[in-house]
Order: structure tokens, then C-alpha cells, then sequence
């Protein structure tokens, strides 16, 4: 059921955005990065345990087509419609260092005062970079520990830092990343959780119902680590639940959708609070969501779905690979014996298909 959890946290992006629901969007990014942690720690400890440059070309695939697609449709909004901007970051590039950080995402941080057409695209940049990571960071348990006992340590020192320093910067960044990787290696066989999931979403609703009703500062870091532990138990406890027939498909279409909603909901919001006449509010978020949905669908038909093909022959050269004992990269044959050990031994802590399964539900 990670797609609807991945729909939600893109919701409360949005909601933080279009209708000024500070701080909740800070702990769905925080909850973003540990799906992306426990997600990408599962596919390289398995799919992709010796084929890492399919690892990233399916990754590449998976975010830039869309980005880039939503990058240049912003850009020629900004430049034929006067939308309200909202941030004076939200201009055309001008420079050629604006120009490839923004296609890039390199570099791209909260604090540059660079053009950058979509504000949010700062935390693309920490995910790519530790997608980058992972495969060294959460190669082993104690390595996965020894990097969540250094992101701890790193909290705990920036706790009288600015809020950047604890929430937009790469190191920020490395809490929920491993605590991620520390649910697959530490949370046991997923087959053998009974983890209550209700209680999960009863805790996280008060979590976001206290951080809206209490905004200052203090409240805002507190609750930033109480969601995440929240989501964390959420991820930790969804992950041995497999949906069936019409729920499943249900899932899966909330999770296609919830990337393109987060890419696309500043420009639609802001083509809605233009047209409309709308100040970022409730009702601009309500008559935005419509929009925001139908583009994400677009963006899904007319991006995604052309290149799915591409990232399933990625996948299934992996897979066909490792069946007939190949190394996947190299296409010599030469037998991968303890590889696949180790990757038999990976797929045992799992519920059945369900590497695979999150490989092609996260585009992995």
C-alpha cells in the first residue's frame, strides 16, 4: 500500500504550498525520503544487487523525463502568462550555470537565490544524491547502522542550526534516508509483522493536526521528527500488506500519480490562483486539486507510459541475467553463485514478489 501512502505525502506537499499548511509539507519530504531509503536499499540489496548502472539508468528514467517535461512547460508559462510567483526565486533562468543546474538538479538548494522555476526541485537534488549512496551506505546492517548513528549525531548538533541546516541541506537529508535502510535490515521478515496500521494513521493525524494548529518554530522541528517517526512506522508496517483486485489497482494508481502531482502542483496552482484570482488559501488549493490531477494524469500518459517499456526491458535484463546465473552487466555468463545466495537470502525477508513488486511500483 505504499502508493497510497506516497499519494498522501504528495498531498500534504501541495497543501503546504497552495494553501499555506506550514509544516506538513516538511514532514511529507521527510517521509518521501524514508520510502526512498527503505525502497532503494530493497532494490539494490536485490534487483539490482550487481547490475548498480541499471540501478541508474532506471532511476534516471524515472525522474528526469517528467521533471524536465514539467521544468520547460513552467518555463513557458512564466514566460507568456503574468502567474503570481510567490517566491522571487520562480523566474526564467537567465545563466548558464542556472540553465544546467536547474536541468540537473546539481546543486540545486533552498538557499541558492538562483533562478529555479520550480522552488520544490531542491529535494530531487537530495534524492538523487543519495539514491547515488545507497548502494555503499545500506550495502550491509552494520554499515546501514554506523550511517544512521552519524545522521543521528548530525540532528542532534544541528538542533540550535537554522531550519535549513536540519531540514533542506544534504545533510538533513541523511536522517530519513537511513532510517529508511534501517527498516529493511533491522524490521525482520516482512511476512512475520502484525503491525497495526490504523494506529499509524490515528498518531499521524494528530501529528498533522498539531503542526498546523501550532506553527512556531519549536513546534514545527518537533513535529518534523515526530512525523518522521510516524512514517517510518507506517512504511515499516505497510510493507507487509499486499492489497488485492480493486485495491491494488487503486494503490497503484495513487502511487503513479503522486511524482507528477508533486512536480506539477506549483504551476498548476499558480495558473488556477491567476485565472481565478486567488490568493494561496483553502479554496485555492480545493480548485486547484481537479487540475492538479488531471496534469498529473497527462504527465503520466504522455511521459511515463512511452518510456515504461524502456525501464521494463532495464528490469527484465536484470532478472533474465540473474536466472541464468550471469553477471547482468557484462553479459560474459560467468556464474554469480554467492550473489545469488545473497540475494535468495534478501528475498526471504520479503513477502513473495515483493522486490519486484516495489521495483515497479517506485520505477526502480
Amino acid at each position: 500500500m505504499f502508493g497510497t501512502l506516497r499519494f498522501f505525502l504528495a498531498f500534504l506537499v501541495v497543501a503546504q504550498h497552495l494553501a499555506l499548511a506550514y509544516g506538513v509539507g516538511n514532514i511529507a519530504v521527510f517521509g518521501f525520503f524514508i520510502l526512498s531509503g527503505y525502497l532503494m536499499t530493497v532494490v539494490t540489496q536485490t534487483v539490482y544487487a550487481d547490475a548498480l548502472d541499471r540501478y541508474a539508468l532506471n532511476r534516471s528514467l524515472r525522474i528526469f523525463p517528467p521533471y524536465l517535461a514539467v521544468l520547460f512547460a513552467t518555463i513557458v508559462v512564466l514566460l507568456i502568462l503574468p502567474i503570481p510567483i510567490w517566491t522571487p526565486v520562480v523566474r526564467v533562468p537567465e545563466t548558464v550555470l542556472e540553465w544546467i543546474t536547474n536541468v540537473t538538479t546539481i546543486g540545486l538548494t533552498q538557499d541558492s537565490m538562483g533562478a529555479r522555476p520550480l522552488p520544490h526541485a531542491w529535494s530531487l537534488f537530495v534524492e538523487l544524491f543519495y539514491y547515488a549512496l545507497i548502494p555503499l551506505l545500506a550495502r550491509t546492517p552494520r554499515t546501514t547502522l554506523l550511517w544512521f548513528a552519524v545522521s543521528v549525531a548530525y540532528a542532534v548538533l544541528a538542533w540550535d542550526l537554522p531550519f535549513y541546516d536540519r531540514y533542506f541541506s544534504l545533510a538533513a537529508g541523511s536522517l530519513p534516508f537511513s532510517l529508511g535502510a534501517m527498516i529493511f535490515h533491522y524490521g525482520g521478515p516482512t511476512r512475520e509483522r502484525r503491525v497495526p496500521v490504523l494506529l499509524g494513521v490515528i498518531v499521524f493525524a494528530v501529528v498533522l493536526a498539531s503542526t498546523i494548529l501550532v506553527p512556531d518554530d519549536l513546534a514545527r522541528s518537533l513535529h518534523l521528527y515526530l512525523g518522521m517517526i510516524v512514517v517510518a512506522y507506517l512504511v515499516f508496517a505497510l510493507a507487509s500488506r499486499n492489497a488485492s483486485g480493486f485495491l491494488n489497482r487503486l494503490d497503484c494508481l495513487l502511487g503513479d500519480l503522486a511524482y507528477p502531482v508533486f512536480l506539477c502542483h506549483w504551476l498548476v496552482g499558480a495558473v488556477v490562483a491567476y485565472a481565478f484570482e486567488l490568493p494561496r488559501s483553502v479554496e485555492l488549493l480545493t480548485v486547484s486539486l481537479p487540475f492538479v490531477v488531471l496534469a498529473s494524469l497527462a504527465i503520466r500518459w504522455l511521459v511515463e507510459l512511452p518510456l515504461a517499456s524502456v525501464r521494463d526491458r532495464v528490469r527484465h535484463s536484470v532478472a533474465s541475467a540473474l536466472a541464468s546465473g550471469a553477471h547482468p552487466s557484462d553479459g560474459t555468463g560467468r556464474r554469480q553463485h554467492g550473489l545469488a545466495g545473497a540475494q535468495r537470502n534478501m528475498a526471504e525477508r520479503l513477502q513473495p514478489g515483493t522486490a519486484a513488486r516495489m521495483a515497479r511500483t517506485d520505477g526502480a
